[in-house]
């Protein structure tokens, strides 16, 4: 698949990762079935296509 202005995105629990800082996760911001067939991703924003 190509990336094009059809896809998608939205935060999600990682709030930061760094190699030696580590990782801020915060899992009340876990979003379930994002990666199941039909989930509804009408609240997310369109991304922008760079060249």
């Amino acid at each position: 698949m190509v990336s094009d202005e059809r896809w998608r995105a939205t935060t999600g629990p990682i709030l930061s990762s760094d190699l030696k800082a580590g990782e801020v996760y915060d899992a009340r911001m876990e979003i379930l079935g994002w990666d199941q067939p039909g989930f509804d991703e009408s609240r997310w924003r369109g991304v922008r296509v760079a060249e």
